[in-house]
């Protein structure tokens, strides 16, 4: 059956009013012959207070038209919006007009804040998971600031479908190649007896499919580690308070798999009283993932030097040396992947991803008359993650990594809503989080006969409060402003340990420290409407996100302190046209930031091939882009969507200075040498110069 959306965006042919209810302003659809229309909410999850705002958003039949089954799925359809995984179902790292952290570590806190049902997802292990049952999603793009936390990049807001007072239900199945199965499907409507106070809704998905790619090491008899690449050598026998170098038998032929699935369970309590009414909200939610640890492509590179057509060595003639660069090649263990088959690889590691999750949410809206409205939105997640990642992606045995992390977290969000008769709308709210995470990481390094062992403990306490304001005068003309000031606490105890051939150990790292953050967010808009359809905006948004560990730090000489928080100063214009009533839509916006201490995850490489994960930040950044959407229906049933989106990013300032400790003998005193780059005028990660859809 067909289900009415909860969406602020109606179906195709149809267009939309915002009209006053007991819950606040909704969008209420009445048919026509136009395309859609969409009625953007950028200040809250249910529309409460809007904004101008930079905004792609995907209702219900879209979401199930392009098979969207995660957040990642997102990128395809939004330009300007990167989401990449180097793990099967965790950890994304997710960047909007080139912004983002690239930072795959367990406790990494990205600029682009996820929101699923008005909770936000602090921990990357549960944002990339199933979407099902949903209503609508909004990408929004820019710095965000008012109810929205770490937002320096813009924000992903994902609604469910809500219970409703009559019984509906539906089922989807599909089947494809690669023995792929996808069944979702949900329940729902008034619980009998209680039908006028009660509602419920049930949802779940479930899906699998085959790997997708070939591993050669499979069926073959793994050779021990004198043998000569192109061998499939054998693990390391298992060493003592290590899980890592246990061979495998059999190795699995086909990996890249899918096997996961999530259910959600909704009750709904309305009850109203006398001059006002009360709504409460119980979701409670889960899932699994038993998929295989999802396997790199090998890309090997050795140095090189810029070469002219007769393949000579090009000559600076500021230097006078060789124009260094590197070029497709072996890696350190002689291995080299030659056919260039991005759906085959020689791995002699094909283990699980284990992925465990769940939570629970509790929304109560209390609506006393027709100018007040108190949200409470209470939200608990907890997640249990165990991952053997085949990092070396190669059949020798170069580097194997053991992650393995479990965390809870807490938040809770108040806010209070008043209209001031017609012209003026204004909301107060306060937001509390708390988080506890515990890793528990290995690193296998046969090369250097060594493993380590990191363990720490992460607990990160905020506190914030915020205020929006929507000022309509003149008729025409809205000015919109929001302000939110964020504490935030962070304390890390680390312990990482090197485990040598014998077993001797040594204390690479052992350190605990804690700060503090705190800073402003905000912004202000003006907005001009005219010809009854369209408008134009200016925009200017302060956003901020505050420091951050290095969860990376496992090898004598990373960084332990906090990179400084980072803050942004955004300008941005558009416009959003409507002709030809309402069957093409044009909107455009262009924009400016300029960052100062963007947070930044690099490698280092150290003697020996290791790597050192570091946090730092450039102290300035600068991003100039333009955006703009076309929606047309010529005739009755075809739609067309265009989105377009280009950036010119560069890194004005940009020298990173790191200190490095030099190994010494036992007993001498430490030595450290200072390693300095400069990355001045480099293009920013994640921000192609075109991206279209």
């Amino acid at each position: 059956t067909e289900e009415p959306s909860e969406s602020s965006v109606p179906n195709a042919a149809e267009s939309s009013e915002v009209v006053e209810t007991e819950d606040g302003q909704e969008p209420v659809t009445t048919p026509t012959e136009g395309v859609e229309e969409i009625t953007v909410t950028g200040q809250s999850a249910e529309g409460a207070i809007a904004e101008p705002v930079s905004v792609v958003e995907f209702d219900a039949s879209m979401i199930q038209r392009e098979q969207i089954i995660d957040i990642a799925d997102l990128a395809a359809y939004t330009p300007n919006l990167s989401i990449k995984s180097a793990f099967a179902a965790s950890n994304p790292t997710i960047f909007i007009r080139g912004v983002g952290l690239d930072d795959f570590n367990a406790n990494a806190v990205g600029a682009v804040a996820v929101y699923q049902d008005d909770v936000y997802l602090n921990s990357p292990a549960i944002q990339l998971f199933q979407l099902f049952d949903t209503t609508a999603i909004e990408v929004l793009r820019g710095p965000q600031a008012g109810p929205y936390r770490n937002a320096s990049a813009g924000a992903i807001l994902i609604r469910s479908r809500m219970p409703t007072d009559q019984y509906e239900g539906y089922t989807n199945f599909s089947y494809g190649n690669y023995d792929a199965i996808d069944i979702e499907g949900a329940l729902g409507g008034p619980i009998p007896t209680l039908e006028e106070v009660l509602s419920s809704r049930v949802a779940f998905r479930v899906q699998q499919r085959d790997g997708i790619t070939d591993n050669r090491c499979a069926g073959k008899e793994l050779k021990p580690r004198t043998a000569r690449s192109p061998a499939c050598l054998v693990l390391l026998p298992n060493r003592t308070s290590s899980n890592l170098g246990a061979p495998q038998e059999p190795l699995e032929g086909d990996v890249n798999d899918i096997d996961q699935w999530a259910v959600r369970g909704m009750l709904q309590l309305v009850a109203p009283t006398p001059n006002s009414e009360w709504e409460w909200l119980l979701n409670a939610h889960g899932g699994q993932n038993r998929s295989l640890s999802a396997q790199a492509q090998h890309r090997g590179f050795i140095p090189d030097c810029v070469r002219d057509v007769d393949n000579n060595c090009v000559i600076d003639p500021d230097t006078g040396t060789f124009i260094p660069m590197k070029v497709p090649g072996r890696d350190v263990d002689g291995y080299e992947d030659l056919d260039g088959d991005p759906f085959a690889g020689d791995y002699n590691l094909t283990p699980d991803e284990d992925l465990d999750l769940w939570g629970a949410g509790l929304r109560g809206i209390w609506s006393a008359g027709e100018s007040y409205e108190i949200r409470s939105i209470s939200g608990y997640e907890w997640h249990d993650r165990f991952v053997i990642d085949h990092t070396d992606a190669n059949p020798r045995n170069t580097l194997v990594i053991e992650l393995k992390d479990d965390g809870w977290q807490f938040s809770q969000q108040l806010e209070l809503q008043k209209i001031w008769g017609d012209e003026l709308e204004t909301m107060v709210g306060a937001y509390f989080l708390m988080e506890d995470l515990d890793v528990n990481n290995r690193f296998d390094t046969p090369p250097v006969q060594l493993y380590f062992v990191q363990q720490y403990t992460q607990k990160t306490r905020n506190g914030s409060v915020f205020g929006t304001g929507t000022w309509d005068f003149f008729d025409d003309f809205t000015l919109d402003a929001s302000v939110r000031y964020s504490w935030e606490y962070k304390e890390l105890d680390i312990v990482s340990t090197a485990i040598g051939p014998g077993g001797g150990t040594l204390e690479a790292i052992a350190d605990v420290d804690s700060e503090l953050f705190d800073g402003v967010s905000g912004s202000a808009s003006f907005e001009y409407r005219f010809m009854d359809t369209n408008s134009a905006y200016v925009k200017y948004t302060r956003g901020w996100k505050p420091g951050h560990f290095n969860g990376g730090a496992v090898f004598t000489g990373t960084i332990i302190s906090p990179v400084d928080p980072e803050t942004v100063d955004s300008i941005e214009g558009g416009f959003r046209t409507n002709w030809l009533d309402g069957r093409l839509e044009l909107d455009a916006a262009a924009f400016f930031y300029k960052y100062k201490d963007m947070q930044i995850f690099q490698i280092q490489q150290a003697a020996g091939g290791i790597p050192l994960f570091q946090l730092i930040n450039a102290q300035e950044a600068e991003v100039l882009g333009v955006e703009a959407s076309l929606h047309a229906e010529p005739i009755e049933g075809l739609q067309i969507h265009y989105e377009v989106g280009w950036l010119d990013s560069e890194y004005p300032d940009f020298v990173s200075s790191i200190v490095l400790a030099v190994p010494t003998p036992p007993g001498a005193p430490k030595q450290t040498i200072t390693v300095t780059s400069d990355y001045t005028g480099n293009r920013l990660l994640a921000s192609p110069e075109w991206s279209m859809s």
